[in-house]
């Protein structure tokens, strides 16, 4: 996994599909949970393919209204969550560009980043993206060089290898958590995709 030194006033924006731990070293931290809804999309585009733009350094002025947030209200009350929200979105629209080139496939995997842990058909994919299903199937393929379910597939597979990876979480867990509704389809696509069985790749990567 990828590892960020803590620095004061920094600023981590996640999505459903990273896995995190902080070592806070006494430090305070404080977070705030938005579903895509929340926020004006395109603030969002570079998560869609730069996963590194999910680090964001606050400045001076911004960390003053942070912390008069946090003395006024404090942490535990609606009030906080509200204005705490406000300001990490005006802080996005400050530091991200709109979607550019190939935006119907950058908002989809946004989406399918968002939402890959329940069950997820292209037509919501398509209906997210403001287009028919049929044609979304096309412009998503053209921009990407595959097929919505193929990408939704890997989205989810590249999750439970972080699981696998870094959590002691059973298989059978993993395979819920990952979105797959039936656990003989999971260990079929997971061997297809990564050459073993999800068993034998933990096993493998703890040698």
């Amino acid at each position: 996994g990828d590892w960020f030194e803590l620095e004061e006033d920094m600023l981590f924006l996640t999505m459903p599909d990273n896995l995190y731990r902080f070592d806070t070293d006494g430090a305070q931290l404080f977070r705030v949970r938005f579903s895509l809804g929340a926020a004006d999309e395109r603030w969002l585009a570079p998560l869609a393919c730069d996963p590194d733009s999910s680090v964001f350094y606050i400045s001076g002025e911004d960390v003053g209204v942070f912390r008069t947030f946090l003395n006024e209200f404090g942490s535990d009350t609606v009030e906080y969550d509200r204005l705490m929200l406000d300001a990490v979105l005006a802080k996005l629209a400050a530091s991200c560009e709109p979607f550019g080139e190939n935006s119907t496939a950058k908002r989809a995997r946004l989406y399918m980043r968002s939402n890959f842990r329940r069950a997820l058909t292209l037509e919501e994919c398509a209906e997210y993206a403001a287009l028919a299903p049929t044609y979304f199937s096309e412009v998503f393929k053209k921009e990407t060089g595959t097929n919505f379910k193929k990408s939704l597939s890997s989205v989810r597979l590249e999750f439970a290898k972080k699981l696998l990876l870094y959590t002691d979480t059973p298989t059978a867990t993993v395979c819920e958590r990952c979105g797959f509704g039936d656990y003989a389809n999971f260990i079929r696509v997971f061997g297809q995709y990564f050459g073993a069985s999800p068993t034998l790749f933990r096993k493998n990567a703890n040698k």
